[in-house]
C-alpha cells in the first residue's frame, strides 16, 4: 500500500481510510505499507522522504522525488494500492492505465468517468469508506451511522448511499449549482426543507430511536472495516489472478 498519509502523520479522511483498511486487511493477508514522511516503528511499514537534493524544491517536485524513492522497492509486487496525483496530467495517466480504480461512492465514480471519459467504466469500482462501530471515528458519511442518534443528511454526494431515507434516517432534497461549491440553487427552499425534516425527527423520539438503531446495524453489516477489507481483498485477488 503506497500512501502519503499514514499514522501518525494523518491530516485528512484519506489517511484515516488507509490506516483502518490496512489494519483490517492485515488480519488475513500480508500488507506492506510504504508511506511518505518520518520513519514509523511498525512492522511491515516503511517511510520515505524526498531526496536531499530536492529539499528546497516545491512540494510537487518533492512528491515526485519521494515517489521515485519508493519505485525501486515495489518491483515485483502483485498488487499496488494507493498513490497521490501531483498534477492533472499524472492523475489522467494513472486513471487511464490502472487495472482498477476504487471510488468511495457512486457520486465519485460518476465524477471520475465524467472527467476521464476514456476510462473503461467496468474498471471503476465502488468500495465505500468504513467505520468501526465499536470505536467511533468521524470517517465521512458512515460515521454518522455508528451512533444511536438519528441521521438527518443532505441528499448529495455519497450520503444517499449510506443513509436509507425513511429507514436509517432522513434525507433532505437539494438542487445544487454545478460549479463544485455545492451551493443550493434555491437556498430558501433548502433551508425550509431542512427545518421541516429536523422538526419531524426531533418531535418523534421513538421514530428517531428506530432510525438510529437501524443506522447502527447498517453501519455494522455494510460499512464495517471488515466488510470493506473483504471487498478490497476480493478486488485485489481478481486483479492478481
Amino acid at each position: 500500500m503506497i500512501t502519503k498519509e499514514y499514522p501518525p502523520e494523518i491530516y485528512g479522511g484519506a489517511g484515516v481510510h488507509v490506516a483502518e483498511l490496512v489494519s483490517a486487511l492485515r488480519r488475513d493477508i500480508d500488507v506492506t505499507v510504504r508511506a511518505f514522511g518520518a520513519p514509523r516503528d511498525e512492522e511491515g511499514t516503511f517511510a520515505y522522504r524526498a531526496p536531499e537534493s530536492l529539499s528546497a524544491a516545491n512540494p510537487a517536485l518533492q512528491t515526485l522525488g519521494t515517489d521515485l524513492e519508493i519505485v525501486s522497492a515495489i518491483a515485483g509486487a502483485d498488487v499496488l494500492g494507493g498513490g497521490y496525483a501531483v498534477s492533472s496530467g499524472i492523475e489522467k495517466l494513472a486513471y487511464e492505465n490502472a487495472a482498477a480504480v476504487i471510488a468511495v461512492s457512486a457520486g465519485m465514480r460518476a465524477d471520475i468517468l465524467r472527467s476521464y471519459p476514456q476510462v473503461d467504466p467496468a474498471r471503476v469500482r465502488v468500495i465505500h469508506n468504513g467505520i468501526d462501530v465499536e470505536r467511533w471515528r468521524p470517517v465521512q458519511d458512515p460515521a454518522f451511522l455508528s451512533s444511536i442518534a438519528a441521521v438527518v443528511g443532505t441528499a448529495t454526494g455519497g450520503i444517499p448511499e449510506v443513509v436509507d431515507d425513511g429507514a436509517t434516517g432522513r434525507l433532505v432534497p437539494i438542487e445544487q449549482v454545478q460549479d463544485g461549491t455545492g451551493t443550493p440553487t434555491d437556498p430558501d427552499r433548502f433551508v425550509a426543507d431542512l427545518a421541516a425534516v429536523l422538526t419531524e425527527v426531533a418531535t418523534d423520539p421513538a421514530r428517531a430511536r428506530e432510525y438510529g438503531e437501524a443506522g447502527r446495524e447498517r453501519a455494522r453489516t455494510q460499512f464495517s472495516w471488515g466488510a470493506i477489507a473483504d471487498e478490497t481483498r476480493a478486488l485485489y485477488a481478481e486483479l492478481s489472478a
